[in-house]
Parts: C-alpha cells; structure tokens; sequence
C-alpha cells in the first residue's frame, strides 16, 4: 500500500482502532478502506490545539 495513489470519496470514520478513510485505488480502480496512522491523527490534533490557543491570544 506505501507508495500507492488514492482518490478519496469520503470523510474520516471511526472505525473501532481508530480511523479510517475510504478511497479508490488509481492503479487498480478498486475501492478500499485505508486506515489513518495514529501519528498523524496526534499531528492533527497538536496542530489544531496550537492554532486555537493562538486565536484564544
């Protein structure tokens, strides 16, 4: 799957573990449920925190 191309078609969904995201493969044309690593939901989360404690300031 790294290194593989996607369209996604819908919003992130919880997903029991964490989240996922469904998206269509550019290689193949199928469709698949892609999970969201959770560092990158931290890096999400970090990010909003900080750019609303400087909207708060």
């Amino acid at each position: 799957m790294y290194g593989e191309e996607f369209d996604l078609i819908s919003n992130p969904v919880a997903d029991g573990n964490g989240f996922a995201i469904e998206g269509i493969s550019r290689k193949s044309g199928n469709a698949r449920r892609v999970r969201i690593p959770l560092s990158i939901l931290q890096m999400i989360t970090k990010d909003l925190a900080a750019t609303a404690s400087r909207r708060a300031a």
